[in-house]
């Protein structure tokens, strides 16, 4: 058996700090790194610098998987990647800290073959800028081999977990126009949650869209507890089973995993991710608390 770590960098410090704190925890013999080489810049060349060093120095194995801004391109690298480079006995752990959400939902769906269980590790940075964070936002999409079982005879149910930027709630409705909506918004007043992810700002937006009051449904949720909220999105999805569901994670990064998890004992709901076109390159600064999940894989032959 063989530890392996994947992991997606990006410019920000806590990227290779990161890094040495999943080796600490975690010594690892190869990595999976995965880069895309049309979002190189300066800072990312400083932080892969880092990281080959400290593999050079501890002696780690490095693979690197080269990604793009194609999804379907994107989708048969990884695939290859893990099918080549993980084995079933192999001990996995994934880095999600600086990965998107549609790169963190592939490798789950690839390792889900592969292995039985695999170790997830987040870094929060140690604080965010009071600016933006990100802006500019694409159209909605729904994951490759994710898209849900669409009955026609049923209506939209949008179970939305919030974030920072509330033009990402505006675009999904005006992409999918659900009868009613789930907002998950992120419990605690942490790195201003309070201010920066307002339920009544996402409210507003819904009534803005033309929903009645009744079809806004807001409920808290924490993407930092022993589950990573998937008790909060389990429960509604639960409740919406006469609905065609849409789940999509804007919020804290752990909830992408808790939304995955629902994902695999509710295959029929749909997987829907929002890439953005510009990314504050100071939005975060150092590395703050981490958060550590198993997520056991269901046997695929149930």
């Amino acid at each position: 058996m063989k530890k392996k770590l994947i992991i997606y960098p990006s410019w920000e410090e806590r990227s290779s700090k990161g890094f040495l704190r999943d080796y600490s925890e975690h010594p690892f013999s190869e990595v999976l790194l995965i880069r895309n080489s049309m979002n190189h810049c300066e800072l990312f060349e400083e932080q892969l610098t880092q990281i080959e060093n400290i593999c050079k120095e501890k002696s780690i194995k490095i693979h690197y998987v080269d990604i793009c801004n194609d999804s379907i391109k994107n989708w048969q690298a990884l695939n290859d990647a893990i099918e080549i480079g993980i084995g079933t006995n192999d001990q996995v752990i994934l880095d999600i800290t600086t990965m998107s959400r549609n790169i963190v939902w592939s490798i789950l769906y690839f390792l889900r073959v592969k292995i039985k269980e695999v170790s997830i590790v987040y870094h929060q940075p140690n604080v965010y800028t009071d600016k933006w964070i990100s802006r500019e936002p694409g159209q909605p999409r729904l994951l490759f081999k994710h898209s849900g079982i669409y009955d026609l005879s049923k209506e939209i149910t949008l179970l939305l977990i919030t974030g920072f930027d509330e033009e990402r709630t505006r675009y999904i409705l005006q992409k999918y126009e659900p009868k009613r909506v789930y907002l998950l918004v992120q419990t605690g007043e942490q790195f201003n949650n309070f201010n920066r992810n307002n339920v009544d700002v996402h409210r507003k937006i819904c009534r803005e869209f033309g929903m009645y009051e009744d079809d806004i449904v807001s409920q808290m949720i924490d993407a930092y507890s022993a589950d990573l909220g998937y008790s909060t999105i389990e429960s509604i999805v639960r409740s919406e089973e006469n609905s065609n569901i849409i789940l999509a994670s804007f919020g804290p990064k752990p909830s992408a995993v808790a939304a995955y998890r629902c994902y695999m004992q509710h295959p029929e709901i749909a997987l829907c991710y929002l890439p953005c076109k510009d990314y504050n390159i100071d939005y975060c600064q150092g590395i703050g608390e981490s958060v550590s999940y198993t997520l056991d894989f269901p046997d695929e032959q149930d």
